[in-house]
């Protein structure tokens, strides 16, 4: 395991951090109380977003 500490105040550190939580390989785990926080993968990401595309384009159609 490795730690990282990221200061995130700047638009490269932020766009990294955007970067990594797509990564299904990294946790993120808040150090004040060490509760791992789950971030989805980013083929989580595309599912969910066609099922969601599949909803709207069902209700569309039946309104038609």
């Amino acid at each position: 395991m490795v730690t990282v500490k990221i200061k995130e105040n700047s638009k490269q550190a932020k766009l990294f951090l955007d970067y990594i939580k797509t990564l299904s390989f990294v946790e993120f785990v808040d150090s004040n109380s060490n509760i791992i926080t789950t971030i989805p993968t980013m083929d989580e990401i595309v599912a969910e977003t066609r099922k969601s595309r599949t909803k709207i384009a069902k209700s569309y159609n039946a309104k038609k």
